[in-house]
């Protein structure tokens, strides 16, 4: 009996093991990105062939994936005729909602008569669709729209009035967005729909906004700056203490916000000094708060700059369409890929 209890004893412990170490397999986007550079980099030196094993390896090490990525692999493997590979891929692209028509349409329909492709291209969409939040994503552009409304009002005008009522909607939106993110996590195209993509979210320009705001506190002369003037209230100190960049770089771990838009937040806030002041105001620091970690952090930013120089230089002789280096981790004011003091 003490022999049978031991076995299960045992059987418990390798299955929790396993379950464990199968949960941290998944959604490492940290290799995923490292993969994804290593692609990239083939396809710059013409290797598609070893540029598809790179994206087939980044695929397995997540749920989600960049529409970028996805593209640039489908346009390997059919380049290669790797039509196994294809497939996968035209099934993840499905399934996260985008469309097929990256690729002629007599080659889709040639594949499919000829069995090479296995798709169901209306059941995988109807699939994305029944994920999509419409309340959510009804309130989600309804705000947008309204920000970008009352802006446009606040420069055109420039009143008072107009000032206060933009400041309240940037910081009634941030309030939203936080909770949002708490809640489900970054809200992206899985919830959102078809419209909305990695370069075109309406949560973006919220986010934005509100970082322009905060920017004021640790750059006082842009009170002197219409476009940035605002009056001191408490609600503005309250979100203050929003940690919203470290909070955002903890969904670049999750998959829910892609690498380069997350970059892209930082981009708007280094544009002034290199963005000394502002993680110091608010981060007690004078570095960006890692994402990865400092020293996974610091490669990445080595291969992107590697992989930046290929592409200037990278010409389309075979007229692929491929669409490079969206996800780099370039900060753009750096001046070298030191993640420390002040970069």
């Amino acid at each position: 009996m003490f022999k049978f209890y031991s076995i299960i004893l045992v059987y418990s412990l390798s299955m929790c093991f396993l379950k464990v170490n199968a949960q941290n397999s998944v959604n490492d986007y940290y290799q995923y990105y490292y993969q994804i550079y290593k692609a990239e980099k083939n396809i710059c030196n013409y290797k598609y062939d070893e540029a598809l094993v790179n994206y087939n390896k980044a695929f397995q090490m997540v749920n989600y994936k960049s529409y970028y990525d996805m593209h640039n692999a489908a346009i390997c493997a059919l380049y290669s005729d790797e039509y196994k590979s294809l497939n996968i891929i035209m099934e993840s692209l499905l399934k996260q909602g985008f469309s097929l028509d990256f690729i002629n349409k007599d080659v889709i329909d040639e594949l499919l008569v000829g069995n090479y492709l296995n798709i169901k291209i209306d059941s995988l969409r109807l699939l994305f669709e029944q994920n999509i939040d419409s309340v959510f994503a009804k309130e989600c552009f309804q705000r947008h729209d309204k920000d970008q409304q009352i802006n446009k009002k606040r420069i055109r005008e420039s009143s008072v009035n107009n000032l206060k009522e933009f400041n309240k909607i940037v910081y009634d939106n941030i309030q939203w967005v936080n909770n949002i993110i708490d809640s489900i996590g970054y809200p992206n195209r899985t919830v959102l729909g078809y419209e909305v993509t990695e370069a075109d979210n309406p949560v973006s320009i919220m986010i934005v906004h509100y970082l322009q705001h905060k920017s004021n506190k640790a750059f006082p002369f842009l009170k002197t700056i219409d476009f940035f003037k605002y009056e001191e209230d408490s609600i503005i100190n309250e979100y203050d203490r929003i940690p919203l960049l470290e909070k955002l770089g903890g969904e670049v771990l999750k998959g829910n916000l892609f690498l380069g838009e997350y970059i892209n937040y930082h981009n708007i806030i280094r544009s002034i000094f290199n963005g000394r002041f502002f993680y110091k105001e608010y981060y007690n620091s004078e570095k960006l708060p890692a994402i990865f970690s400092e020293e996974r952090d610091v490669i990445l930013m080595d291969m992107s700059e590697n992989l930046l120089n290929s592409i200037n230089t990278f010409e389309n002789k075979d007229s692929l369409n491929f669409i490079l280096g969206r996800n780099t981790y370039r900060l753009e004011t750096t001046k070298n890929n030191n993640i420390s003091m002040g970069n």
